[in-house]
């Protein structure tokens, strides 16, 4: 470890970070932009020796505070007061006030960090349009089961993870026995199948964003970022994020419908070059989003946030607690009017 190296801390008040964890054991605990984007980043950094700390209490002599915006936000389209004056408060604590960095973690763009942010790291480089801004990639999808390379070269399984309700609407019995005529199988695999990271019996995955996505720049490629590192073929919809990072060589673009996707598989099917240039440059793609690559990232970009003005903080704290107070009034009023007995 640098003895020169800035103290990082990761503010949070959530109780259940402070509960001792390991990623890699337990790879599907934390399965949120939060556990992914900040109490990961906070695991990692740790296990590579360096100097962090995790709570809602800065330590003195901390340079930096990371945050996450998912938490602080709430994902309401205004970060609560009580929230933004907490984190204020921390901050104000310190002697000299550190850089504060908010990871947006999938906070849509509209949503405004505190003025007193000092560096917001943002999911694409396309949403990143301001000098406080950059874009950092995530970590790489933890607890990956590879695809088994006794497969060969074939091409039988494929493959959609997301939540749930992310799963897009096409996707249905039609395009299912679609695929199936195509000589393919699919499977869909939710955060109810416990199988988010096994790529082990997969050959195609199918990298896609909500049906009802605000903006395309705020999602970042972790679903291409995954197949590389578990060494399945990438089928990606035409969108910034994955087109930042990716190109012909590393994955196959489709059109964002049902069609598009089907187009691809054929493509696939019908074309072994294809296949092959694609397998081939994968696992250089993998490389350049390891997790020491990722971690570099992040500390050469802490290294570069300047540090808060504490004016900044000390007016985003009157300004919260002017709003929380005026908000409370408001709901005593309303509620005495409820409870007023009716005039005679």
């Amino acid at each position: 470890m640098n003895d020169k190296a800035i103290r990082v801390h990761f503010w949070t008040r959530r109780a259940d970070a402070l509960t001792p964890w390991d990623p890699d054991r337990e790879p599907n605990r934390h399965a949120d932009a939060y556990g992914h984007a900040f109490l990961e980043l906070h695991h990692r950094m740790r296990s590579r020796g360096l100097p962090v700390s995790l709570g809602p209490r800065i330590p003195a002599g901390s340079g930096a505070v990371i945050v996450s915006f998912a938490e602080l936000s709430e994902y309401r389209r205004t970060p609560p007061p009580r929230s933004v004056a907490a984190l204020a408060t921390a901050v104000l604590g310190l002697r000299r006030a550190p850089a504060v960095i908010v990871i947006r973690d999938d906070v849509p763009l509209f949503v405004a960090s505190p003025h007193f942010t000092t560096l917001e790291v943002m999911p694409t480089s396309a949403s990143a349009s301001t000098p406080h801004q950059s874009a950092l990639p995530l970590l790489p999808q933890r607890g990956v089961l590879p695809r088994d390379p006794a497969r060969g070269e074939g091409l039988q399984s494929v493959a959609l993870k997301a939540f749930s309700y992310n799963v897009p609407r096409w996707l249905d019995d039609d395009f299912v026995r679609s695929v199936e005529r195509l000589g393919y199988s699919l499977r869909v695999d939710t955060e109810e199948s416990g199988r988010w990271n096994d790529f082990s019996d997969v050959d195609v995955v199918l990298c896609t964003h909500p049906d009802d996505l605000d903006d395309e720049r705020r999602k970042p490629p972790t679903k291409l970022i995954a197949a590389w590192s578990a060494n399945v073929i990438p089928i990606c919809g035409d969108y910034i994020g994955y087109r930042e990072i990716g190109d012909a060589t590393t994955m196959v673009i489709a059109d964002r419908d049902a069609d598009g996707y089907l187009e691809a598989l054929r493509r696939l099917r019908d074309d072994p070059s294809l296949v092959a240039q694609v397998r081939a440059s994968m696992p250089e793609a993998a490389s350049r989003f390891s997790t020491d690559r990722v971690i570099d990232g992040y500390v050469a970009a802490i290294a570069r946030a300047p540090r808060a003005k504490r004016h900044q903080a000390f007016t985003a704290l009157c300004g919260a607690l002017a709003v929380d107070i005026l908000a409370r009034v408001g709901r005593l009023f309303r509620r005495a009017r409820r409870t007023s007995p009716a005039p005679i």
